[in-house]
């Protein structure tokens, strides 16, 4: 797998993070009585500590993610590539007709921002 394919799905990981986060907190708010448990698909009842605990290690992922970014010295251009795709999942036709670009000079921009991002 290229480097650029391994931090593409790395960077991806951040839209399906940030529905489980959404997840987590609906469950977190959403627990009625006094017993503070939530059932889960396998049987296993996990307290509102553990929902809570489990939430902050999603927002602790996200803010990796998002610092591999903000970390790397990427041009105004490549940081809205970057972002529109791999954080807010927006199709790449979309991107390319936002910042009024072909898709392939889209692309190539994409390609010099991933070149430019480390991941752990």
């Amino acid at each position: 797998m290229s480097s650029n394919k391994r931090k593409g799905e790395y960077l991806s990981r951040y839209k399906e993070l940030k529905n489980k986060y959404d997840y987590l907190n609906n469950k977190i708010y959403n627990i009625k009585g006094i017993s503070y448990t939530e059932k889960v698909g396998n049987g296993i009842i996990l307290t509102q500590a553990e929902l809570i605990h489990e939430r902050d290690e999603v927002v602790r992922e996200m803010n990796e993610i998002l610092t591999c970014v903000k970390d790397a010295d990427l041009t105004p251009l490549e940081y809205v590539i970057v972002m529109s795709r791999f954080i807010d999942g927006m199709s790449y036709d979309t991107i390319a007709r936002r910042i009024n670009y072909s898709r392939r000079e889209m692309f190539y921009y994409r390609n010099k921002a991933l070149d430019k991002i480390k991941i752990k």
